[in-house]
């Protein structure tokens, strides 16, 4: 199974592997498994996973792993990673014996059969974090992908096994209305309104290795506020844009300290590639990934001598990103501010004067 890099061997065991598509690749290069295990007071992390039978192991459609990520060690003179393997021979249980093992542990088994059924349950041993937390958390991080309701869901119980409800457009996610809001404007299910919201469609720059065109980075929807407002983590007030990629997780609330009015809204990558004929021009949803961080918390817009083409490629268009980002908010500021008081000289009564 290792020979051909199964998905959960790259997710659990392997680091800066992948085999996600590219287009809309999101995951952390198999530092992934790293987050999870610091959820864990245990440091321990179980996959139970069911999916379509691939060429390269038939018959094979459910497997179940665990790993324990304990820190490394040496014994007799002897280098050990620490990291040990629930599975068989440190491979992962397969089929039934998968299914029986998931049971044991509380999870329902899944049919292969039955493609609702497809995906992957993870058992974090000793959480961290209560359930009530990360309700709120993939609320925060995850909720393009929950208003679209196109399968994307989740589901939590909390230890008294009650389930906690996960609803990004709840009452009590005010804060998150407007990004919301900016979403479905940038996505062309809403219109803007006249004055105090806006859509913007922005390119990238003309770069040399695109043959100097210029193609759609993504769409930009904003929504004004005048009475001010801010993270509810920050003290500072700005407007602010959630980045969005393919994945539909929000990538950074991005923004700069302002005056008021202020604006928010939603930034969505375009996921389009530049042109269909020429295999080698992906996407902007593409490029901006090559420039993220192993946690996946922003785009980088600096220049990195040495990097690969495709990061270059994505500095570039993270840059006018930013710039056109930063032209739509002042666009709307201009359009919503209030009208500034006349001068004093202008304030004259020539009547008066001559009285």
């Amino acid at each position: 199974w290792e020979n051909f890099q199964s998905r959960m061997y790259l997710a659990l065991v392997s680091f800066n592997r992948t085999q996600k598509g590219e287009d809309v690749a999101g995951g952390t290069y198999g530092h992934g498994k790293a987050a999870l295990s610091l959820v864990s007071n245990a440091h321990i992390v179980i996959a139970y996973s069911c999916f379509k039978e691939q060429e390269e192991e038939p018959g094979v459609t459910r497997r179940l792993l665990g790993v324990s990520y304990w820190p490394g060690y040496e014994s007799k003179e002897k280098r050990f990673t620490g990291w040990g393997r629930f599975g068989v021979n440190q491979r992962p249980f397969t089929n039934e014996e998968a299914d029986d093992y998931a049971e044991a542990f509380g999870i329902e088994k899944r049919d292969a059969n039955d493609e609702e059924d497809f995906g992957t349950t993870f058992i974090i041993i000793s959480p961290t974090v209560d359930a009530k937390e990360l309700a709120k958390a993939i609320e925060y991080s995850w909720w393009p992908a929950i208003v679209d309701n196109d399968g994307f869901t989740i589901s939590i119980t909390n230890f008294d096994d009650e389930e906690v409800e996960i609803n990004p457009e709840g009452e009590d996610r005010a804060d998150l209305e407007a990004f919301i809001r900016g979403y479905k404007i940038a996505q062309g299910k809403i219109e803007p309104e006249s004055l105090s919201e806006s859509l913007t469609k922005i390119d990238t720059p003309e770069m040399p290795s695109m043959g100097r065109r210029k193609f759609e980075a993504g769409k930009l929807g904003l929504t004004s506020d005048k009475d001010g407002w801010s993270r509810p983590d920050e003290g500072d007030h700005k407007s602010l844009v959630a980045l969005i990629r393919g994945p539909r997780m929000v990538v950074t609330y991005w923004g700069k300290i302002q005056r008021p009015p202020f604006v928010r809204g939603t930034f969505l990558a375009s996921s389009k590639p530049f042109d269909p004929k020429k295999t080698k021009w992906h996407s902007a949803d593409f490029y901006l990934s090559k420039t993220e961080p192993v946690d996946r918390s922003t785009w980088s817009d600096t220049d990195n001598y040495g990097s690969t083409m495709p990061k270059r490629t994505g500095v570039l268009i993270a840059k006018e990103i930013f710039k056109e980002l930063e032209k739509a908010i002042k666009n709307l500021r201009r359009k919503i501010e209030p009208p500034k008081p006349p001068e004093r000289s202008k304030g004259v009564l020539p009547e008066f004067d001559d009285i």
